[in-house]
């Protein structure tokens, strides 16, 4: 019986995982975006039209693992980290709705330890995060491993709320809820 018991615990204890180390993401919202680009004094307009790339969609960056000089390993991101896209549609601005803008938009995917964001699909219609750049293309899309940057089955009222956000400089109660949905 003790035998049985032992080889019970045994396998129990095989059956536990190792520790698993995981990226945890909170749930993504343009909400909760646009309160933290604006407290900590990031310049941010919400693209509300298409996004595309000409020819194939990048591959994104990828992890490797290399040794340092101490002795313990590193991670490396390798492989395009930025790519050049078309955006098309219009942009809300703290000054209001801008129409029908063209626009070439740097597209960086970055990486947290060994999780990489990846460059986006062709769009139609989403809500893009872009940041002003002082860079030959005025605007950059950073896509990290979280999602967030990109909604992209955006609700008329989603829209709305944004532009109440952007109006008022600051995204209420109300608007929070629309996104956390």
């Amino acid at each position: 019986m003790k035998r049985l018991r032992t080889l019970a615990l045994g396998l129990a204890a095989l059956a536990i995982p190792a520790q698993a180390v995981a990226l945890s993401c909170a749930q993504p919202s343009m909400a909760r975006l646009f309160d933290w680009a604006r407290e900590s004094g990031e310049a941010m307009v919400i693209g509300h039209g298409g996004l595309s790339h000409d020819g194939p969609r990048p591959a994104g960056p990828k992890v490797t693992y290399e040794q340092d000089e101490t002795g313990g390993t590193r991670i490396v991101a390798t492989g395009p980290t930025t790519a050049t896209y078309r955006f098309e549609g219009d942009l809300l601005t703290p000054e209001g709705r801008l129409e029908k803008q063209s626009l070439t938009v740097t597209v960086e995917a970055i990486c947290l330890a060994s999780w990489c964001g990846g460059f986006p699909a062709d769009l139609n219609d989403a809500l893009i995060a872009l940041a002003p750049t002082d860079d030959e293309e005025p605007y950059k899309l950073t896509v990290g491993p979280c999602p967030g940057e990109i909604d992209m089955v955006p609700s008329a009222a989603k829209v709305e709320a944004l532009e109440r956000c952007m109006a008022a400089d600051n995204c209420g109660p109300t608007e929070h809820k629309m996104f956390d949905n």
